[in-house]
């Protein structure tokens, strides 16, 4: 009983010697660690705060690793000790003055042939929950072949961030202003969140439309376990579509009748109301592409096909019904 005693009492000792005497050494070694085990590197130029008390606060913060290069002037978090145990809870998070560029592989073509990569440690996936963020001041550029995308972020105010659901988070719940692309966009979150974008290119978001922006609103409804309700407001500037393929007769007819009344109308304004369930808006596809972006754009499809054309709107509906999901599919 007296060993294990010892044994308390010297644990305690040198973590309170780690907290108060070598705080920063300690932190430094920690990121060191970190980094080699997520083959990236982690440094920064002044750390302070209390272990014990999960505060911490990171001046100078970068991090890198292939693709990605990131600095942080600020950061400023409060976290759960006994939480990492389990799921992380981080109760308050400030980043400040953001740089930073990621660089995304282009897909290799299927007549590509290559070596297995080798065998790499996998990282199962660990949820986490974050309360009180603030982020201010972000400036990213991503890079996909010779396409490059910029995003500034002018601030980010959300209550609470979940790790599943993060995009329906910043969507619905959270205070968002920003531009991507020179495109600029602004979220209100509350009881009915707002979204607004304006002159957003189409080919962005879906990659059937060769010209042409949009302007969106989107007010939603948003309650504890119901479906969410969008309403859209949609305005199309001199659009233009070019869409694959398929082998379906039927299903051939009615994408060339949407391509022919796109590209001969090209500006459009309508209004139409979508319904999902949080989970299927929060996910993404298998390129990495936020569902609720796709789920959206089919159903604005289906409206640019109906709009101005009542003889068409029954059969037209009624077949694109029994073929959902038949976009972007050869």
């Amino acid at each position: 009983m007296k060993i294990i005693l010892c044994i308390v009492l010297l644990l305690i000792a040198l973590v309170s010697a780690a907290n108060y005497l070598f705080f920063e050494q300690t932190l430094r070694f920690v990121a060191e660690q970190a980094g080699s085990r997520h083959n990236m590197q982690i440094r920064f130029t002044k750390a302070e705060g209390d272990i014990f008390k999960g505060n911490l606060a990171f001046q100078g913060l970068a991090i890198a690793k292939p693709g990605l290069e990131l600095s942080v002037e600020t950061v400023r978090l409060n976290i759960s000790p006994v939480s990492l145990l389990s799921t992380p809870l981080i109760n308050a998070l400030t980043l400040q003055n953001i740089k930073g560029s990621i660089t995304q592989q282009e897909a290799l073509s299927n007549t590509t042939t290559s070596q297995p990569a080798p065998a790499e440690v996998v990282h199962t996936k660990r949820n986490w929950i974050a309360h009180n963020i603030l982020i201010e001041n972000a400036d990213i550029t991503v890079t996909k072949g010779d396409k490059v995308n910029a995003l500034k972020l002018q601030s980010l105010k959300a209550e609470t961030l979940r790790s599943d659901y993060v995009i329906t988070d910043i969507l619905f719940r959270s205070d968002l202003a920003g531009w991507f692309n020179g495109s600029g966009f602004r979220v209100a979150g509350g009881a009915s969140p707002v979204m607004n974008i304006q002159q957003i290119p189409m080919n962005m978001l879906d990659p059937d439309f060769t010209s042409g922006t949009m302007d969106v609103q989107a007010i939603s409804e948003v309650k504890a376990d119901a479906p969410i309700i969008m309403h859209y407001d949609i305005a199309l500037q001199s659009v233009t579509l070019a869409l694959p393929g398929v082998s379906n007769a039927v299903a051939a007819k009615l994408l060339t009748l949407l391509q022919q009344k796109v590209n001969a109308t090209q500006n459009f304004h309508f209004q139409f109301t979508l319904e999902a369930s949080e989970r299927d808006l929060a996910g993404v596809d298998n390129n990495g592409k936020p569902m609720i972006i796709k789920i959206t754009m089919d159903n604005m499809k289906k409206k640019m096909l109906e709009s101005n054309k009542p003889d068409l709107k029954e059969k037209a509906m009624d077949t694109l019904e029994k073929l959902k999901g038949l976009f972007h599919k050869n």
